[in-house]
């Protein structure tokens, strides 16, 4: 059995797609070996951005972002796993061309994030892309088989759902090394900087904690970019941390594993409450988990919600401060001595083998490409 895995997502090896090129090479690696012989498709054009794009994007018949160009290499295949990126006119015209001219094939459209449409909603100017959503899922719709979505929707758009999880390919990611810095607590937050994560609570529970007499060393190391940046650089300054949060930009290969050497704690998503959907499935709280590295966070991520962890840090969430004695309380339950932080380390690891390999997280799409679910088939 042959596919495609069609994304007109950026599949460079380094800024801030990254994380998402490598979980599609990990999706295609996984999937070759599971039985289906797949190809990643990239073919597209790439939206120029500038000011008109502001307003043309907004236009009925017009990209959102790059568009997928149809080539015939794609006519003949088995099965069509494409990962969604905007549901303008140009990606329905495709997916009804895809299922034109491949009556019998199984198409699957995975949703990566389906709160995407939420983050417009907040101002009037973006109604445009709401409209242009809806009508266009209303052809999408019709042309796939399945959509693979991270989340416990049975249907979408009337479109019957798999449910999977993010994944990692651990094969070529390297458990951390253990150090014991003198009671110094090192946190990481890897991730393009968005609202959601709320690293903002932890800024000022870090000058909470220092301005109500705190004398335990707790640094912050952000790495990464995005939209909130300068507003948490700002923050720094305001709540005087610039000592104890650290920027360092966005970091790959031997230089990002240094980081992680160096860290003691993962830091998820803090501010849950400011997208739509509950759960949580984020790429970096699967590469802590890679890493050995116990975690806090104010989200359900969702494999802790069906398969128990013990070196979890749960935070209500909320708009207030973290109480970063909660964080030296849990470090200090860890990592009191070399042995016991090697052997928590190893167990996370060993989690993430079993509930996170990208093997196993995408067997429901084998399963239901290569099972005998054609009484289920949407189209013949």
């Amino acid at each position: 059995m042959k596919g495609f895995f069609i994304t007109a997502w950026d599949m460079s090896k380094s800024g801030p797609f990254v994380g998402s090129a490598r979980k599609s090479e990990a999706q295609v690696k996984a999937l070759t070996e599971l039985g289906i012989e797949m190809e990643i498709y990239n073919n597209k054009k790439k939206l120029r951005k500038n000011f008109m794009t502001k307003i043309t994007t907004r236009l009925p018949f017009t990209s959102v972002s790059d568009s997928l160009i149809y080539d015939k290499k794609l006519n003949g295949a088995d099965l069509y796993y494409i990962r969604f990126n905007w549901s303008d006119w140009p990606f329905s015209k495709f997916v009804q061309k895809l299922r034109k001219n491949n009556p019998k094939a199984k198409i699957i459209l995975e949703l990566p994030d389906i709160d995407y449409i939420h983050h417009l909603s907040d101002t009037l100017k973006n109604f445009p892309y709401i409209i242009k959503d809806k009508l266009c899922w209303m052809k999408i719709s019709k042309c796939i088989d399945r959509i693979a979505i991270m989340s416990k929707e049975k249907f979408l758009h009337e479109v019957p759902c798999i449910k999977i999880l993010n994944g990692i390919d651990l094969s070529i990611v390297d458990i951390r090394k253990i150090s014991i810095k003198n009671h110094e607590i090192h946190c990481g937050a890897v991730a393009s900087l968005q609202k959601v994560h709320g690293y903002d609570r932890f800024i000022n529970g870090l000058g909470d904690y220092y301005q109500n007499g705190g004398n335990r060393e707790v640094k912050l190391h952000i790495i990464g970019d995005g939209e909130i940046l300068e507003e948490l650089k700002d923050l720094c300054k305001k709540r005087k941390m610039e000592n104890n949060v650290f920027f360092h930009g966005y970091l790959f290969g031997e230089k990002l594993d240094e980081m992680y050497d160096k860290l003691d704690i993962g830091i998820c998503e803090l501010a849950p409450g400011r997208r739509a959907f509950e759960l949580s499935s984020s790429l970096k709280s699967r590469e802590y988990l890679a890493k050995g590295l116990p975690v806090a966070t104010a989200s359900k991520i969702d494999v802790f919600e069906e398969n128990k962890f013990d070196y979890v840090l749960d935070y209500s969430d909320g708009e207030g401060s973290i109480d970063i004695q909660k964080i030296i309380e849990f470090y200090d339950a860890i990592y009191f001595s070399l042995e016991n932080s090697m052997r928590v380390r190893d167990e996370i690891r060993n989690y993430a083998e079993k509930y996170l390999s990208i093997h196993t997280v995408m067997r429901p799409v084998v399963n239901y490409v290569l099972g005998n679910n054609f009484e289920n088939r949407r189209f013949e």
